[in-house]
């Protein structure tokens, strides 16, 4: 008869780590909250609500500060767009948006997630409809009000999560 092995501690446990998704982050270098939220704060709760909600990925996450192909590092798949406070008097937003919605027109298995209601409907929205552009890769989801469901089941699959 074979004798039982007793272990002596218990084996260790295997941390899964899910996905990393390679994801660019764009907020206006005013922040928010009339200056009460500081671009960087910004990030920082943009990167906690986005782990959170996309879960059990991680987020690979860099900053640009302008919207241009050519800042994207290799195998971005998500964006998080957050550029609105920066808008009156110049088209900062407006050429960010445009540029924004062409990248992602040419690249429909990334995803664009528009961090702020307020850049969706006054300047991402309006962008989509002059350049007669139907995204379902570009997307309205504020930090406030993250929820699931705003998060396409294709881009899901794409990341595997």
């Amino acid at each position: 008869m074979r004798k039982k092995t007793v272990l002596k501690t218990p084996p260790k446990k295997i941390k899964v780590i899910g996905p990393s998704i390679k994801t660019a982050i764009l907020v206006d270098y005013m922040g928010s909250d009339f200056g009460n939220t500081t671009p960087e704060m910004e990030i920082a709760q943009h990167v906690e609500n986005y782990t959170e909600l996309l879960k059990p990925a991680t987020l690979d996450w860099y900053q640009i500060h302008q919207f241009h192909e050519s800042v994207l590092k290799p195998g971005t798949k998500l964006v998080l767009f957050d550029y609105g406070g920066v808008m009156l008097g110049n088209s900062l937003s407006q050429d960010n948006s445009r540029a924004l919605l062409k990248w992602a027109e040419n690249n429909p298995s990334a995803l664009v997630i528009v961090a702020s209601s307020f850049t969706y409907h006054h300047t991402v929205k309006y962008e989509m409809e002059e350049l007669g552009l139907t995204l379902a890769n570009v997307v309205e989801g504020h930090p406030l009000l993250v929820e699931e469901a705003f998060v396409p089941d294709w881009f899901r699959k794409e990341v595997g999560i």
